[in-house]
């Protein structure tokens, strides 16, 4: 199973959720913030072991 945030939820609502799907052991979660957080992304990586897939949407056509 993978899940995709879309980029739709807070840093704050993501650093909660990514520890609670550990239970479900997803393959990954994508895009769990918009890509201008990318920056942050080493606090959701620190929060909990479910690997994180992004940059889908830091390139275009």
């Amino acid at each position: 199973m993978a899940i995709d945030f879309h980029g739709r939820v807070s840093l704050a609502m993501a650093r909660r959720l990514l520890p609670r799907l550990e239970t479900f052991n997803p393959l990954f979660v994508e895009e769990p913030v918009v890509p201008e957080l990318g920056a942050r992304l080493p606090e959701l990586v620190r929060c909990s072991p479910v690997p994180i897939a992004t940059g889908e949407r830091l390139y275009s056509r």
